[in-house]
């Protein structure tokens, strides 16, 4: 695993060695949906679409019992600089910005030079899935499920959510033609999942030191 002062520099000179392959194969700015005037587009539509994002993790994650299932050891007891750093840089830079360029952006271009659309965005999609396999093993010791869920079915639930979710960012590029539209929502649903894990640590906290009772909804 990457040394967490290293992820975003890490990303970003993976993200921009990517960037200079695809240039290298012939593959334009506007192929990879980077255009000035496409990036320009991207930003109304994928603001929007973020959120419409937060907006929903939010209230799914109102009712207590359901809040609770977003605590997460991984991020617990982290402090308020810790979270402006994951949720304004860590998140949105050195996961979403990669991640979209390198699935969204290079992996279906190249794929669309070879096969029919439809193909090509469900291979760039499942690709995106089993990119989460091994995330999911090395952090499921972590996660709120780990004592009810194997780490096999951990590992395909995960490849079960992530890869529909990359035919979902897939059309947020295509309908809006431009990358940054899925980036922006990437960014959006990750982080709004991490604050969401943030106010279940903060509530359970608050249950153990008898703030209010522990099953009130």
């Amino acid at each position: 695993m990457i040394p967490r002062r290293w992820h975003i520099a890490t990303n970003v000179g993976a993200t921009a060695a990517l960037l200079s392959a695809a240039r290298a194969t012939g593959m334009t700015k506007s192929q990879l949906g980077l255009d000035r005037s496409q990036v320009r587009r991207g930003a109304g539509r994928g603001l929007a679409v973020s959120a419409a994002i937060a907006t929903t993790v939010a209230v799914v994650a109102t009712p207590r019992r359901v809040r609770r299932q977003f605590a997460d050891e991984r991020v617990r007891a982290e402090t308020s600089r810790e979270m402006a750093y994951e949720t304004l840089a860590r998140i949105p830079v050195g996961t979403a910005l990669f991640e979209e360029v390198a699935f969204r952006g290079v992996l279906s271009g190249l794929l669309l030079r070879r096969m029919a659309p439809i193909p090509a965005y469900a291979a760039s999609a499942t690709a995106f899935g089993l990119w989460h396999v091994l995330p999911t093993l090395n952090d499921h010791a972590g996660s709120p499920t780990a004592a009810r869920v194997s780490p096999r079915a951990a590992m395909v639930s995960a490849v079960a959510l992530t890869a529909p979710a990359g035919l979902v960012f897939e059309g947020l590029r295509r309908s809006s033609d431009s990358l940054l539209t899925p980036i922006l929502a990437h960014a959006a649903l990750n982080a709004s999942a991490y604050l969401a894990a943030q106010v279940a640590h903060r509530d359970l906290a608050r249950s153990a030191t008898g703030e209010h009772p522990p099953e009130e909804d």
